[in-house]
């Protein structure tokens, strides 16, 4: 499902720009724990991935819609 821009404010929580925040922070420096993603709790692991398929789903997308540019 797409959001058109319109329609964001209702989906833009704390929560999840708090989510948004703490996906990008382990992308860029890697697990909190240090000791790789079996030593995170549950929660967050699927937090990763979860962002982590979107994505990977949006640049197919873009790339599909946009010829690779």
């Amino acid at each position: 499902m797409r959001l058109q821009r319109k329609d964001f404010s209702n989906y833009i929580t704390d929560e999840l720009s708090q989510l948004i925040q703490m996906w990008h922070r382990i992308s860029a420096y890697g697990w909190p724990q240090g000791k790789g993603y079996l030593a995170e709790p549950e929660f967050v692991r699927s937090i990763v991935e979860l962002f982590d398929r979107e994505k990977a789903g949006y640049i197919a997308w873009e790339k599909k819609n946009n010829g690779g540019h």
